[in-house]
Order: structure tokens, then sequence, then C-alpha cells
């Protein structure tokens, strides 16, 4: 074991605990029904017309009753929805559905703002009185856009990791994962208007010009567009694109490295060398990967003042939560190197064979990834 392997094992989330499908109705049985009332359940997801939005708090719901679920439901604007209008049908069936569950109490919370207030009135709503009343929280991200989760995401842990008392909040992330459905929903034009996510800069903006800038894009299907957009925002000196293996399609890395290989190879001119894979279901081992190649940059630029690194999200909601983590950890351990992320959002989305979605919504996995709370402590 050499020292860089050394430094990567003293992890925050290493080892880490997740569970999937028949695990996590296991776990919520294990974990809820043994100690009883003493468990006090807040579960955050927002309300859209994906189908898979209910699809954990079912599987919760059904486990854990007769425990009361306490919810909030966020409410958000699309920038531009033309095509998104054209579903509300589908976001009235999933607020009807949710409303129908019994022993689930309902907070619906309006977000008024568009673009990047959205992640910031996101963000603030949530505060230490509010985390305070709860033994375990559920971010179900299955429905919810990558600027309001992400911005969540950090906001949650921080409140967390800052709580002034002895008690054990257990916060989980959530998603749904379903392929077929991925690429039943098309996204409809990108947004341009390209910054930082909130919480996550990473000193990136205020950076001399001088250090250069080290690109990690989880990279899936259909992307080349948001790619190309955020590499000229980011004008990176070095790209390292993640793609996902092992997956469920074996292929499927194959297939991405295919159709982005003219810009990869001839238009960004990336190394060969500098791709790197990921279990396309394990977003701690992305979160892990993502800080071991870092940390090897930084030291190896070190005499030129070290380097500054980019995440981007353009794979699934699972693999994403590892990009979360990985500038998580950097930014609260204050070091030289900080991580900054930057994401792609589209305009609108549009459904292909909508009629088939209620169907292909019962093939989908549910994934919880367990971040703070009782196996971490000591």
């Amino acid at each position: 074991m050499d020292k860089k392997v050394a430094e990567s094992s003293n992890l925050r989330w290493d080892p880490y605990i997740f569970f999937k499908n028949d695990q996590c109705n296991t776990f919520f049985k294990k974990h809820f029904l043994k100690n009883g009332n003493n468990r006090k359940i807040l579960f955050i997801l927002g309300l859209g017309f994906d189908p898979r939005m209910n699809f954990g708090i079912k599987e919760l719901n059904n486990e854990v009753d007769p425990l009361e679920i306490e919810v909030i439901l966020l409410k958000f604007r699309q920038e531009k929805n033309k095509h998104s209008k054209k579903y509300k049908a589908l976001t009235d069936s999933n607020l009807a559905e949710i409303r129908s569950l019994k022993n689930v109490n309902i907070t619906e919370i309006q977000l008024q703002d568009i673009g990047k207030k959205r992640e910031i009135e996101a963000a603030k709503f949530f505060t230490k009185q509010l985390i305070s009343d709860y033994t375990d929280i559920f971010l179900d991200i299955s429905s919810l856009p990558r600027s309001i989760y992400f911005s969540t995401t950090g906001k949650i842990l921080s409140l967390i990791d800052n709580l002034q008392c002895d008690s054990i909040i257990n916060f989980f992330i959530a998603t749904t994962e379903n392929a077929e459905i991925d690429s039943m929903i098309t996204e409809v034009g990108i947004n341009n208007d390209l910054e930082y996510q909130h919480g996550f800069g990473g000193q990136i903006e205020v950076v001399s010009k001088s250090i250069p800038k080290i690109w990690f894009p989880l990279t899936g299907e259909g992307k080349t567009n948001q790619f190309r957009s955020a590499n000229q925002f980011i004008e990176p000196a070095e790209i390292c694109p993640l793609l996902p293996f092992p997956s469920k399609d074996l292929r499927r890395s194959d297939n991405i490295y295919i159709e982005n290989h003219d810009l990869f190879f001839n238009e960004l001119q990336i190394e060969s060398q500098n791709i790197m894979y990921v279990p396309e279901q394990n977003p701690f081992e992305a979160y892990k990967k993502i800080i071991k190649a870092a940390d090897n940059y930084n030291k190896t630029l070190s005499e030129l003042g070290g380097c500054k690194a980019i995440i981007s999200s353009f794979s699934s909601k699972l693999l994403s939560i590892g990009a979360i983590l990985a500038a998580y950890e950097y930014k609260n351990k204050k070091k030289k190197l900080s991580i900054g992320i930057l994401n792609v959002n589209s305009m609108d989305y549009k459904i292909e064979y909508e009629n088939e979605l209620k169907y292909t919504v019962k093939k989908s996995e549910l994934f919880v990834n367990w971040l703070t709370g009782i196996p971490y402590q000591n």
C-alpha cells in the first residue's frame, strides 16, 4: 500500500452502507419497527410527472405501518415548460396517489423562484429547528431536478454535522432507478446560463487562472451538447470522464464511448488513460474514485500551486450522489484542494410512449444510501 492508497482509505464514507430493492424493505422493517415509537420520520420529495415519484415512499409506508411519516413535498416551476405542461395529468395523478397514502401527513411547499434562486430557496427552507424534530430523514431525489437536490443534500448534511446536541439523525438519500424510463423521458434544450452549484462553488470562480482545473464529468448517453457546453464554461486543463462499468447492460460504457468518440478524442483531445470506470449502481465507489484521482492530481501539481477540481453529472441520479459526497467532503475538510460542481440543466422534458410509463415503472429498482447516523458513530 502506497501513501496515496492510505490517504484515500481515510474517507468519511468508507466503509459505507446502502440498500437495494428487497434489502430496502428488510431494512425498513428491522430499523423502524424494532424501535417502534422512538422513530420520527421525515420524507422529502419533489412533485413531478415522473412515475417513479412515489415508488420509494410507498415501499417505506408499506413496511413501517402503522408508524406515521411526515412528508415535505417540494413543488417547483420549470424554466420553460412548453412540453412539461402537457403532462399535468401525470403530475396530478402522482399528487393524488401520495395524498391517498395512509399514515402520511403532507406539507406542500411551493418554490417560487427559477434558476439559481430556486436552488438557494430550496436549501434555505431546511433549518436546524426543522430537522431536529426527526430521528430519520429521507431525501428522495427520483423526481427532483439536480439543481434542487444537490443544494438540499449539502444543506441537510451541513445542518446535521453542526448540531450541538447528542441526538443522532439518520439521513438517507433514496432514488428509484429505471433505465427504460430514463430512455423514454428526453431532455429538450439546455440552459446555457451556467453557474457553479449553490453551496458547491469550490472557489472556482475566484481562483487564479494559473491554477489548472481538472474536470471529472460522470458521463451518460445523449449528453454530448451538455458536455460541450460545460467544457466551454470550465476551460479545463485536463478532462477525466467517468463511464458506468460494470453495468446491467454490459455494452453501455462501450456505447457511450462510441457515441462520444469524436468529441473526446478529436475535438477535446482527451487522453485515453484519463477515462475512468465506476460501477453503475454504486455511488460510493464513484465518490471514492473521484477523491482519489483529485488527490493525485493535486499532489502531482503541488509545485505549481495544486489544482482545482470540478465534477459534472451527466449520468444517472444514483451516480450523481457520488459527486455530491466528494464535493461535500472536500468542502468541509477545508483542504487546499476544493471541488466544485457544475451541472447543465435541461429547459424541458418530453416523454416518448407516455402510455407505457405506468407499466414500466413496476420494473424500477429502489436504492437507499445511508449518509449519517447510527452506522457512522465513533
